[in-house]
């Protein structure tokens, strides 16, 4: 896509991300959910915080939901309730080392369940017509790319005040 004389691959993650809620906004859509498959921690939540401002800076109300303990009832809801949400799914690529005991697929472990409900839940949304949004970390949920998580969060809530 080149508009103006750029393309679409001259735009940031951050820039991305903004045009994608703005595209969302601009769509009717009402709500916007932070969906993050990580384990809970007190350090986490403040960035899981962030995304949820994010969403409020650009008008939505926000969802949140640690993946997989929403999956039941809230994917219901963004598949089959009203299309009116934008969903961003964060995935964290670990396969980990917690084994599910007695899985029919030897070494079949936790964080490859989350990756595959994460992915269950998309391919859902998108055979529904819905819009969702994903930020996957590659290996574990390092402080280091929790940080970079933050700052991106932090990029976006910056670079859109001067917009709003």
């Amino acid at each position: 896509v080149k508009s103006k004389g750029r393309s679409i691959a001259d735009v940031d993650a951050i820039g991305l991300y903004s045009l994608a809620l703005e595209f969302a906004k601009s769509k009717g859509k009402s709500y916007g959910a932070i969906l993050p498959y990580a384990q809970e921690t007190p350090t986490r939540a403040k960035v899981w915080a962030m995304g949820r401002g994010v969403m409020r800076m650009f008008g939505f109300q926000d969802l949140f939901g640690i993946g997989p303990v929403y999956e039941h009832s809230m994917r219901q809801y963004l598949q089959e309730g009203p299309d009116l949400g934008i969903p961003t799914f964060i995935l964290v690529n670990d396969k980990g080392n917690q084994v599910i005991p007695e899985d029919k697929i030897k070494g079949f472990t936790c964080g490859m369940q989350n990756a595959l409900q994460a992915l269950g839940t998309q391919k859902a949304l998108a055979g529904a017509g819905r819009y969702a949004l994903r930020i996957e970390i590659d290996g574990s949920l390092t402080e280091s790319k929790l940080d970079y998580l933050r700052l991106f969060f932090e990029g976006v809530q910056l670079r859109n005040k001067l917009w709003f």
